[in-house]
């Protein structure tokens, strides 16, 4: 087809198909569904945020597999705003009723001074070779695997739930992994602390965590930090985190970490467990709710035991802690489900439920959203 033809085409199919400017999606974005159709190597600009990466040649396929209700609000992009018009009308084609181009493109949304997410890492063949079965999903891709590699995340603790939850961002290509924790490793971990080996006894579990970690992934880095977490940890060590991860089993540390991720503004992934049962929450984002939110304040200890006293099935935390990294991760992408959400799971009965969160009315969540923490 001749350009001339092309271009008679794009004009006569716009007749015919909706199209937005960028000024009328900026406020909506994170309510509509984007869908990114350039190649590869044309994302080197950045990319408008939370949008989907879909490949053109299986576009059609991957919309109809990631957006089943066809009257979801869709706005398709591409560089300038012309191969978005066909794209537009394919989708149409299929049933979709509300699909729109965006005029102008990628360009347009640049030149309109409008935020743009960057995507400046570079991945080796190795790397896209190590996490070939994630880039695939359409929801990651290769821009994706990018934003996990230059993501910094604070993982706060490294026993039951942080271990597993730890492997698996090191697994998926999270670029920088913050590891907070002062204890030792003790024979009783071995039950359910994965990352740890009989040689390990004795050793700082940032240490040996991090040996794990970097030998499993040396693609990774690692920031060991030996010390428990309280209200005079330094707020620095959450500079440049993308989110914090929670998996210490007290109280005064959880509201600690509460405490600072809501003043400084990072999302905060919490987990818990107690015997057969555990607890997932994203927490601290933007205006939603925190921890005090849910639990204002901490239970007796007679009717809240720690795991040294209570007991804790072993398989029950690497389910709690690979649910965090999952939640985490899902944060990073900007894909799945509204974060404001608990996640209950019992493991005797194998039924979880998920409740919905909502800021309490005086909860002091908005004076420390305005507090400088100390």
């Amino acid at each position: 087809m001749s350009q001339e033809s092309v271009s008679k085409a794009i004009e006569t199919l716009r007749r015919v198909i909706s199209e937005v400017k960028c000024d009328e999606i900026e406020p909506r974005l994170g309510k509509i569904f984007v869908i990114d159709i350039r190649e590869a190597q044309e994302l080197a600009g950045g990319v408008i945020p939370g949008a989907n990466f879909f490949e053109k040649n299986f576009l059609e396929q991957h919309v109809f597999e990631n957006v089943p209700d066809r009257s979801t609000e869709i706005v398709l992009y591409c560089e300038s705003g012309n191969r978005s018009v066909f794209s537009c009308k394919a989708l149409t084609d299929l049933g979709y009723s509300n699909v729109s181009s965006l005029v102008g493109g990628f360009r347009a949304w640049k030149h309109g001074g409008y935020t743009i997410n960057r995507i400046e890492a570079s991945l080796t063949d190795h790397e896209k070779s190590r996490y070939a079965k994630q880039i695939i999903l359409p929801q990651i891709g290769l821009v994706g695997q990018k934003i996990l590699k230059q993501s910094r995340v604070v993982v706060i603790g490294a026993g039951g739930l942080g271990a597993p939850c730890l492997l698996y961002l090191a697994a998926a290509g999270v670029g920088t992994v913050c590891i907070i924790d002062d204890d030792q490793v003790d024979i009783s971990n071995l039950q359910r602390q994965i990352l740890y080996k009989p040689a390990d006894i004795g050793r700082f579990k940032v240490d040996a965590a991090a040996d794990f970690l970097l030998a499993f992934n040396p693609d990774i880095n690692v920031e060991k930090i030996r010390e428990r977490f309280s209200r005079e940890t330094d707020r620095s060590l959450f500079s440049g985190a993308k989110i914090v991860i929670d998996c210490t089993d007290n109280f005064e540390s959880r509201y600690a970490i509460n405490d600072l991720a809501v003043s400084i503004g990072v999302p905060l992934v919490h987990g818990a467990v107690f015997q057969y049962e555990g607890t997932v929450a994203v927490l601290c984002k933007s205006d939603g709710p925190c921890y005090r939110c849910v639990f204002p304040e901490p239970p007796p200890s007679a009717i809240a035991p720690s795991c040294a006293e209570a007991g804790v099935l072993g398989a029950l935390t690497g389910i709690v802690g690979a649910m965090q990294a999952a939640e985490a991760l899902k944060y990073l992408l900007d894909v799945g489900r509204d974060v404001h959400w608990m996640y209950f799971y019992d493991g005797l009965s194998i039924n979880s439920q998920a409740k919905r969160l909502t800021v309490r009315a005086n909860c002091d969540c908005q004076q420390l959203r305005a507090y400088q923490y100390a």
